[in-house]
């Protein structure tokens, strides 16, 4: 390592001390030890020479920049616009401010059969305690890592029996003039025979660079079933890099959907393990990006067991300088016959300084499955911009039309009225600002 990533990772053992120090439950001890050794001999994956995973990905301008952990609960919610948060009284509501529950904006009761618990809780249950990465490792990568060592909050929930409102948990970066680095923990677990639907976003009001590490495992017990609905939307100064786990158990089913426009560097980082027969993936998403920003998407499914199905399906809308990645990788074990899998990525390229990297891959060591995949790169077809611009539509009109047309297909799969309308609502805001960038489509 060289001598100025030796001196970050000095200033993450600081931190590392400060959270060691307080902390009082043996199980979360041993956990935090080991993710921290793994971190401090590693650091952060800057070189991308023969680095498959973060080949595509710049993070050199995560690596120096200086950060430090929240010491305060942070924001007031009076100064933000609740317009500005995807809220519904009804829903069961979790709102975390920094990396740390925030009791006085969560709601206090939630609907029977939603058992949640937050740091101080899991310290006194080592039963829950000992769930903490086992399905989201350290060795995975390093920023889980630093999540592991790091966490100062956690929101640890078990869905027992059958509830009927979603949950709701929304992750608020307050704007304070400091360079933090932010923890989110989900460990979200739903039980046998039980339907549940988690929303999942991230909100930053901060107008400096702020650094996020989510990390979320879910764990779906046989014939249960979770409706997961992802929103980063924060401030185009924050690097937000982010780790979803999934253990998939007999006939189970995880539908995904992300929607991705904010962060300066962003990266979303998803991967259902298939553990036994009939269990399904579905994971879907769309990114949009504009001026120099980065968004970077490593979907992976692993087909364990006979008779499972997956399917990877993505949209990108790129211009500016922009740059995205999608990395899609399916593996399909030799026992895991009968396996069904299908990935896509589709990108509209808005400019021609804009740049895709679409890597779907394919694993297979079965000889009796049925697997596709493909991804392409296009621009706004000229003919159908022709088309409106004969019917009296204004240019900047007709070409907005066309952009939120090629979005409208995921922009369907947020089947909440109230949540649905939150992400169509970033995206007008995003629209005028891609097309400004635009040079790949004109009048005809």
């Amino acid at each position: 390592m060289s001598n100025s990533i030796i001196q970050k990772i000095k200033i993450y053992e600081e931190m590392f001390k400060d959270v060691i120090r307080d902390e009082t439950c043996s199980e979360l001890d041993i956990t935090r030890k080991n993710s921290w050794e793994y971190f401090s001999n590693t650091g952060f994956p800057t070189s991308r020479k023969k680095n498959e995973l973060w080949k595509y990905t710049n993070l050199n301008p995560i690596e120096k920049n200086s950060y430090e952990l929240d010491s305060n609960d942070g924001v007031s919610l009076i100064q933000i616009n609740h317009k500005d948060l995807p809220l519904d009284d009804n829903w069961n509501n979790i709102i975390f401010i920094n990396g740390k529950l925030s009791k006085r904006f969560s709601d206090g009761v939630f609907e029977d059969g939603l058992n949640f618990y937050d740091l101080s809780d899991i310290r006194h249950n080592k039963n829950l305690a000992s769930k903490i990465s086992k399905i989201a490792k350290s060795s995975d990568h390093n920023f889980v890592a630093l999540n592991s060592a790091l966490f100062q909050d956690i929101a640890f929930i078990e869905i027992s029996s059958q509830i009927s409102q979603p949950v709701n948990i929304i992750n608020i970066i307050s704007n304070d003039n400091k360079q933090k680095i932010v923890l989110p923990r989900i460990y979200f677990e739903v039980k046998e025979n039980i339907n549940v639907e988690l929303f999942e976003s991230y909100v930053n009001f901060a107008e400096i660079t702020q650094l996020v590490i989510p990390v979320t495992e879910i764990k779906l017990n046989p014939k249960s079933s979770l409706n997961h609905f992802r929103i980063q939307s924060e401030s185009e100064k924050t690097f937000h890099i982010a780790t979803t786990r999934v253990s998939q158990e007999l006939d189970s089913k995880f539908s995904s959907v992300s929607f991705a426009t904010g962060a300066s560097i962003g990266r979303n980082d998803i991967l259902t393990e298939l553990e036994d027969q009939g269990s399904e993936s579905d994971l879907k998403g769309i990114y949009i990006t504009h001026g120099k920003q980065q968004q970077d998407h490593e979907i992976s499914t692993s087909h364990k067991s006979p008779h499972c199905s997956s399917n990877q399906f993505f949209k990108g809308i790129l211009s500016g300088k922009s740059h995205a990645v999608f990395s899609g990788n399916v593996i399909v074990a030799r026992d895991a016959q009968k396996s069904i899998a299908i990935q896509k990525d589709l990108n509209l390229m808005l400019s021609y300084g804009a740049e895709i990297d679409a890597k779907p891959s394919l694993e297979i060591y079965a000889d009796d499955v049925e697997c596709a995949h493909g991804a392409t790169a296009g621009h706004v077809d000229k003919n159908s911009l022709f088309y409106l611009l004969s019917r009296g539509i204004s240019e900047f009109e007709a070409k907005s039309m066309l952009v939120r047309g090629f979005a409208e297909e995921m922009l369907e799969e947020f089947t909440h009225e109230k949540l649905s309308d939150f992400v169509s609502d970033l995206i007008d805001k995003k629209i005028p600002l891609v097309l400004s960038e635009s040079d790949t489509i004109g009048t005809a």
